[in-house]
């Protein structure tokens, strides 16, 4: 008796550790098809009278992974902000943020093997927690003005600093709340 007992504790516990295996390798491996709508604010830090409200789509594929920085393929685009329409790079999601990097090929320029010019276009620097929770963009010194004007030929996207930067804050319906989430994570 004392056997079988024992026989069958052993193949709980070796299919308890295959079945660990395999989620582990399931959730690391295969990417989660991620589309979310998020209601966001826009404002900038030294002034109480810049608030926007605006809308943040997440669209592509999120992989999880436990042992570094998760890592999302697809777009994120923010309403009033044209040039986030366009394809993105990989996006690593981490604590300490990560520059959201826009391109699009330039059908005019060429290298000297014949291909299409890439541009890239840096909307800023995104904070977030795992799967987009609490996120914070703080959106590069120049994008604010060139929201809407297309592609910007030459020079920096600038900086952001917290004394004057512009911040698109998700979870926060005021300036008060979006201001006082910005300077927990981003200090």
């Amino acid at each position: 008796m004392t056997d079988k007992k024992h026989v069958s504790e052993s193949c709980l516990l070796k299919l308890s550790a295959w079945l660990i295996f395999i989620l582990f390798m399931g959730m690391t491996l295969i990417p989660i098809p991620l589309k979310l709508e998020m209601a966001a604010i826009e404002i900038k830090m030294d002034d109480p009278a810049y608030f926007d409200n605006c809308t943040i789509n997440i669209d592509g594929y999120y992989h999880f992974n436990i042992l570094s920085n998760d890592r999302f393929y697809g777009n994120i685009s923010v309403s009033g902000y044209e040039l986030t329409s366009e394809r993105m790079d990989t996006v690593y999601i981490s604590k300490d943020g990560h520059s959201l990097y826009y391109h699009r090929f330039d059908e005019f320029s060429h290298d000297e093997y014949g291909h299409p010019l890439k541009l890239e276009y840096s909307l800023g620097r995104l904070v977030s927690g795992r799967f987009f929770r609490d996120m914070i963009i703080a959106v590069y010194s120049d994008n604010p003005i060139d929201k809407a004007s297309g592609w910007k030929e030459s020079g920096t996207w600038g900086t952001w600093n917290i004394q004057n930067g512009v911040c698109i804050i998700t979870n926060a319906k005021t300036y008060a709340e979006g201001f006082q989430k910005v300077q927990k994570r981003m200090e």
